[in-house]
């Protein structure tokens, strides 16, 4: 059974099921296939309107790298014939976003501030001869 925490998918394809994960490793190695970086690599799946068939089995291959290390492109090309194209895509994605998962319901924690301009002007002047003091706020 795949672990989504560790970004493990599930493929089913006829009668095998094949788990897909994007390493650090395989995501280089796809780079380096399709001479892509790693954010447009990314946001590959975002716009089907221009995804190619060969960075599809780019990224299956890429995504059975971990678990299924004996399948070669070629090979991937035989699974993504045998599931169909739009499946592929679906499963090859849902590996995607679980290689690059974004905190859902969790915001970056920031500090508490006032509002600017709260705080009370400065009295003491500076190190440097000649600088006069300077009020905050407004």
């Amino acid at each position: 059974m795949s672990n989504p925490l560790k970004g493990e998918i599930d493929f089913p394809v006829g009668d095998t099921s094949y788990r897909l994960r994007f390493s650090i490793n395989s995501i280089i190695e796809v780079e380096d296939i399709l001479g892509i970086g790693i954010v447009p690599l990314s946001m590959m799946f975002n716009n089907v309107a221009t995804l190619k068939a060969r960075d599809v089995r780019a990224m299956l291959w890429g995504a059975l790298r971990e678990h299924h290390p004996d399948i070669d492109l070629l090979g991937a090309g035989e699974i993504m014939t045998t599931a169909r194209l739009q499946p592929t895509v679906e499963y090859v994605g849902r590996a995607l976003q679980a290689a690059f998962p974004s905190p859902e319901g969790k915001e970056s924690p920031s500090p508490k501030r006032g509002r600017a301009g709260t705080g009370k002007s400065s009295t003491r002047a500076s190190s440097r001869p000649g600088s006069i003091p300077k009020a905050t706020g407004g």
